[in-house]
């Protein structure tokens, strides 16, 4: 955490709407993430403080609140429960979860079965923010939470943009490992199909542990992003599921499925045989009840003879 940005926080903006800080854990380019506690009910949240250090913070600010304001008619979408901004802050209270994904990640090992369930309602979320014409920009596993049941949720919308279909971006922005080849390039780019890319890399890493790329350096594995240079562990993988995962990391943006497609892809039907796009769903429902996040022994035999992976340390570059 910033110490000056600490010094900075009034009074009044951490001890607002009846909650009470404690002790930061987060900071970023955004601003700092607090514990906090609702004073009479000690109902727990997390507050996001922003401090406006120029005109540019404030409107990342006012678009990330109102991104998510759009979303909060999801289930798949992290819940706001109050936000304000004054000359100097913008203060967002967001619903407490108990993790994220990666931190999760560190400790259980996925089946490609429980991948696919999580997955499925990360995509969820994605597809509902698309529909509203808002691409994340910034999608990985720290940003996805996981409520107490093990049911994840799309946050942290900071780097998110609002537009119509076919809007192009030039802002590089994102987390390099599950950033598109196009934005690393420095090119306008559709943020949409960058999305896509990103929930592919993020795929690979539920179901692998790792980044699917090779290099002895951060810049080297950079230039292997950006000239398209993927190394999967397609062993890990039954045909269906790196069928679809290389689909979303098409080095080509226009040739990479809308996230309407992912979501009618055969994968998440379970299908272990035909590899191919299928037509939309008028109604993407879930295809199955979802189960909290196991590494139990519970699939079946075929599953487990070709899906299982481990983690050990997770995987860095």
């Amino acid at each position: 955490m910033d110490p000056i940005l600490e010094r900075r926080v009034s009074v009044s903006a951490r001890e607002s709407h009846g909650f009470e800080l404690g002790r930061a854990f987060s900071s970023g380019r955004q601003g700092v993430v607090y514990h906090a506690e609702h004073i009479k009910s000690r109902r727990e949240a997390v507050v996001k403080i922003c401090y406006f250090s120029k005109d540019s913070k404030r409107a990342k600010f006012k678009v990330e609140v109102q991104n998510t304001l759009v979303l909060q008619h999801s289930r798949y979408v992290a819940k706001v429960i109050h936000h304000y901004e004054d000359e100097k802050y913008g203060v967002m209270y967001l619903k407490k979860y108990e993790t994220d994904l990666l931190e999760y990640l560190m400790d259980h090992p996925f089946t490609v079965r429980t991948a696919r369930k999580v997955f499925f309602r990360v995509c969820k979320g994605v597809l509902e923010a698309h529909q509203m014409g808002i691409a994340h920009r910034d999608l990985k596993p720290e940003n996805v939470f996981l409520d107490s049941k093990g049911r994840p949720v799309v946050g942290d919308f900071g780097s998110s943009v609002r537009g119509e279909k076919g809007m192009r971006c030039d802002e590089c922005i994102g987390t390099e490992l599950y950033c598109a080849p196009e934005v690393l390039r420095g090119e306008r780019y559709d943020p949409f199909a960058c999305d896509v890319f990103s929930l592919g890399i993020m795929l690979h890493v539920l179901v692998c542990g790792h980044w699917p790329y090779a290099g002895s350096s951060k810049a080297e594995v950079r230039e292997h992003i950006k000239s398209g240079k993927l190394k999967m562990m397609e062993s890990a993988f039954n045909r269906p599921s790196l069928h679809l995962i290389k689909a979303m990391t098409a080095y080509r943006s226009s040739e990479r499925p809308t996230m309407a497609e992912v979501l009618a892809h055969e994968w998440f039907m379970g299908g272990l045989t035909d590899c191919h796009m299928v037509t939309p769903q008028a109604s993407l429902e879930e295809p199955f009840p979802y189960e909290c996040p196991t590494h139990s022994s519970d699939d079946d035999s075929e599953e487990q003879n070709q899906d299982r992976t481990g983690y050990g340390r997770f995987g860095s570059v």
